[in-house]
């Protein structure tokens, strides 16, 4: 039988923390500001999203954003801490995901456009109706596990990651509605930025690699800063 000692902890080795380990606080206090700075950008622009689609008025499409950004807080604490039996107990902030624009339209957008007709009231009713199905569904994860390997839920993973390219693209270009959208200087720091990225989370060692995001967002920040 092949020893596969050597392997685990390869793998292993790489691991700051293992999962019972406490960072610093200040080590805690820098990953959390990243993690939250870069989760950001993904749970305002669902709402964002959907607002514009639905031409829905500014102080509307504001109310929605908060309202994300409220519940996200809440359900991220929970998750985390752990409330009683609810709660997975790790550290993950939950939020909206692309996943849900598609089908949220569907339910939200007038027929004309395509979809049901049903408005805000109708998309909010079919949001709660599908979190009891989850939770429901939540009850009998153990004995679904086996119809979901790790190539099907890396396949989903890509593919979520995959419609993310769009807005990315365009926030990397400016902002879909700038005046200089596309320009050649919004793509320059766009790519430096994403190469400093890569490069410190590839070479960077402890707390320079694992804060990679975070140091890459604030150098653009810096580059920015007298344009």
């Amino acid at each position: 039988m092949e020893d596969n000692t050597n392997t685990v902890n390869n793998s292993n080795s790489e691991l700051l923390y293992k999962i019972d380990e406490k960072p610093s606080l200040p080590v805690s206090v820098l990953l959390a500001i990243q993690h939250i700075v870069t989760a950001f950008g993904g749970i305002v622009a669902v709402p964002l999203v959907i607002g514009q689609a639905l031409g829905l008025p500014v102080p509307e499409v504001a109310f929605l954003v908060s309202a994300t950004i409220f519940v996200s807080g809440i359900t991220t604490f929970i998750q985390a801490k752990g409330v009683g039996p609810v709660g997975a107990k790790v550290p993950c902030i939950m939020g909206t995901d692309f996943t849900f624009v598609a089908p949220s339209l569907a339910v939200a957008l007038p027929a004309a456009a395509g979809g049901m007709g049903l408005g805000l009231p109708g998309l909010f009713g079919a949001t709660i109706m599908g979190s009891f199905s989850e939770m429901i569904l939540s009850r009998f994860l153990k004995p679904l596990m086996k119809f979901f390997p790790p190539i099907v839920t890396g396949t989903v993973v890509t593919l979520i990651g995959t419609t993310l390219l769009p807005v990315s693209m365009d926030w990397a270009a400016g902002g879909v509605g700038a005046k200089d959208y596309g320009s050649l200087r919004n793509v320059i720091i766009s790519i430096v930025v994403l190469l400093i990225i890569i490069f410190l989370n590839r070479y960077g060692k402890g707390i320079v690699g694992s804060a990679s995001v975070l140091i890459g967002i604030v150098i653009g920040y810096i580059i920015c800063y007298p344009l």
